[in-house]
Order: structure tokens, then C-alpha cells, then sequence
């Protein structure tokens, strides 16, 4: 009820081992205070913990305890371990964060496998979720999936092992809205074993501002599924930290594309070892992108180490940036109608040996003002490369390494 606080401490809510309809803590148009202490729910059927509708008032939630489900445990049964919709702003929930209070005897855990994972959708703005503790295994479709959503969610892994999918779908999803979510800890993604279609370290699809960010604090993400994908995203994202380790089993490792894509795009550390199309493609992406410690080396025959085409600013002047490129048909670097560009690589190999006039050549520019610098190595079929294996259409200042 408005207003009215409400206090719970030693409760521990479990399945019945059905599929009958069962949520651990329900809160709906609730204000006011809500507080949980040594709180253990487990195995849930509908949802581990909600917060679902607006109120008159803010709500301020702070929940210390346990909240897992395995449906192994609850019937088969997936549904959402965390599931906060439509509140208004001002409202703070805060969900197994940090270490517990001294003496707790139930730990500070958000755990979910084969579940739905954590779903936030329809927040207000000034509406802030901090969930600690996060471990999220095989969900069905997402692990974190942020929807048209306009809140600010922090999550991290903290204690907990993070994200380790292998399902189709999307390890993060943020679809519409303009939230500014932040994840911090380990994410492992693949494609399942049967039925793959698709699954994504992080899908970024038609945001309207704020920002994405996920942090790789200790070891990079690891993602052997089909890489990160930005869809007319007017929001921004950053991968940060130690960065991701992504052999794509699909045609990019990263890929950029859509008109509405104009948002400022910051990859740190990302290797990238799989693709069969590009190691990173900016298509028809006006937005910013740029790029720290870039390592692309692909083997695919018909892959593109990178390419933007009509693509907005691109830098990579930080880190030890570098491309491996073994197509002998394709360019390990082709940046057209783009710009303006300052990138800077230590060193490109490319299998492609072919010399101007003919093409592809090994780097390829045209209508992209800017500045593309080879410092160390540039190599073409393993021999030393020059500019006959460059295709410069105007515009762009190449510089190679003498």
C-alpha cells in the first residue's frame, strides 16, 4: 500500500517442486520502504522477486539474502529471476548488493539457471536498480534483457560467477528506450549445442540515448557465438576493462549498422578471431566509433579484417591496434564514404599481394578524409608491402612504414 513500509527478516520462500504459479516477492504499485533481511527465496515459477507499476510515491527496496532458481528444482518452470517493469522515478531497488551486513547467515546472491534471467522494461527516468552477486547460467533468450526502459540498472557480478550462457539469443539485450545500464564481471557466450540460430555477447537495437557498458574487470569476455551487434542505436556503448575475446561463429565480430545509429561507440582490448565477413563492420552507422587495443586476425578466406562503409568518425590511435588478415581475395582494412578517420596500427598483414590498378589491394580508402598510419609492419602474402597495395581514391592520408 502507498506509502506504508514494509519489513521482513529471516523468511525463506520455497517451490513446492510444481509448476503451479508461485513468485517469491511480489510489489505492485507499491511506495514507500521496503526492506528484507536474511531473506532466502528459491525455485520460483512466475518470478523470483517483481516490482511491477507506479505509485504516487517512490519506492526504495534493499534486499539482503538469496534469490535463486534452477528448473531442474522448480518443475522446468522458466521465468524471470529479477523482474522490475513500469515504475515511476525516483524509485531506488537495491538487490543483493555488496557483502551482506556482518554476522548474515545468508549470503548476498542473485543466481538463475536455465531461467529467464533479469528483465527491466518500462522504468521511468531517475528510477535506479543496483543488483550485486549476479550469477546467470544458460537462460532461455537473455541472461540481462533491458527493455524500452529509461532507468538506470547497475549489475555486477561481484561474488558471483556472472554470465555463462550457451542458449540462442543474447548474453545482454537492451531493445528500445534510453536506459544507462552498466554490467560489471565475466560473460562467457557460444551458441548452443543443437537448434543454434544465434546468440550474442551484447545486442543493442533502437535505444534513443543513454549508454551501454559492460566491464570486463579481471579476464576478457569470451564469446564464441556471433560477437556484439548495434542496431540504429542512438544510445552509447562502451566495452571496457580487459575487454572481449570473440570468434565469431556468424559474419562479423562486431558489427555496427543503421541509420539511426548516432551514438558515440567506444571498444577497449577487443580481440577479434572468427568472422566470415568482417572482423568489424560499420555500415550506414553516422555515430562515433573508436577503438583501443584492436586486435583483429582472421583466417576465413572471404572475411575483411575491417570495414565501414558510410560510416560516421573512427579512431584508433590508443593501444597496440592491429589486423592479421589471411583472405587473399579481400582487404584486411576498406573504409569507404566515411569519416573523417584517425587510426593508427601498429601492424597489418594481409594475404592479399594484389598491386594498383587491380583490386582489392590490401588497405582500400575512398571519400573517408582523414589519416590512416601503418608504425611497425605492413606486410602483404608475408613479404613487405607498399603503397602499390594501397587503393586511395582521395582523401585519406596514408602513411606506411618505410
Amino acid at each position: 500500500a502507498a506509502g506504508k513500509g514494509l519489513t521482513l527478516q529471516n523468511v525463506s520462500i520455497s517451490c513446492n517442486g510444481t509448476t503451479a504459479a508461485q513468485a517469491g516477492a511480489y510489489l505492485e504499485n507499491a511506495s514507500g520502504k521496503a526492506v528484507f533481511t536474511e531473506t532466502e527465496i528459491a525455485n520460483m515459477t512466475t518470478s523470483g522477486f517483481t516490482v511491477v507499476g507506479p505509485a504516487a510515491e517512490p519506492l526504495n527496496v534493499d534486499y539482503q539474502g538469496t534469490i535463486r532458481s534452477d528448473t531442474a528444482a522448480n518443475g522446468g518452470a522458466v521465468a524471470p529471476i529479477v523482474y522490475i517493469a513500469d515504475t515511476a522515478g525516483g524509485s531506488t531497488i537495491n538487490l543483493a548488493t555488496g557483502g551482506g551486513a556482518p554476522g548474515a547467515t545468508v549470503p548476498n546472491q542473485i543466481s538463475d539457471t536455465g531461467g529467464s534471467g533479469i528483465q527491466i522494461t518500462g522504468n521511468a527516468p531517475g528510477t535506479n536498480i543496483n543488483i550485486g552477486n549476479v550469477s546467470l547460467k544458460n537462460n532461455v533468450q537473455t541472461a540481462i534483457a533491458v527493455v524500452d526502459d529509461q532507468a538506470t540498472p547497475k549489475l555486477t557480478a561481484g561474488s558471483g560467477t556472472g554470465l555463462f550462457k550457451q542458449t540462442n539469443g543474447a548474453a545482454v539485450s537492451v531493445i528500445g528506450g534510453s536506459p544507462t545500464l552498466a554490467y560489471t564481471g565475466p560473460i562467457t557466450n557460444g551458441l548452443p549445442a543443437t537448434g543454434a540460430t544465434s546468440s550474442y555477447l551484447l545486442s543493442v537495437a533502437n535505444t534513443t540515448g543513454g549508454g551501454v557498458t559492460l566491464t570486463a574487470p579481471d579476464t576478457p569476455f569470451i564469446d564464441t557465438g556471433n560477437g556484439i551487434t548495434i542496431s540504429n542505436a542512438g544510445g552509447n556503448v562502451t566495452v571496457d576493462g580487459v575487454g572481449a575475446q570473440i570468434t565469431s561463429a556468424g559474419g562479423q565480430g562486431i558489427l555496427i549498422d543503421g541509420a539511426n545509429s548516432t551514438g558515440n561507440y567506444l571498444f577497449k582490448n577487443a580481440t577479434i578471431l572468427g568472422a566470415t565477413n568482417a572482423g568489424v563492420l560499420i555500415n550506414g552507422a553516422p555515430g562515433s566509433t573508436a577503438f583501443e587495443g584492436l586486435n583483429v586476425s582472421l583466417t576465413s578466406p572471404t572475411a575483411v579484417g575491417l570495414r565501414a562503409n558510410t560510416a560516421g568518425a573512427i579512431t584508433a590511435t590508443v593501444g597496440a591496434n592491429q589486423i592479421t588478415n589471411a583472405s587473399t581475395s579481400q582487404a584486411a582494412v576498406q573504409i569507404t564514404g566515411s569519416g573523417p578517420i584517425d587510426m593508427s596500427f601498429t601492424s597489418i598483414a594481409s594475404g592479399n599481394v594484389t598491386a594498383t590498378p587491380a583490386t582489392p589491394t590490401a588497405l582500400m580508402f575512398d571519400a573517408s578524409p582523414g589519416t590512416f598510419n601503418v608504425t611497425s609492419q605492413f606486410t602483404t602474402g608475408g613479404s613487405p608491402g607498399s603503397i602499390s597495395n594501397v587503393t586511395n581514391d582521395g582523401g585519406t592520408t596514408v602513411n606506411l612504414p618505410p
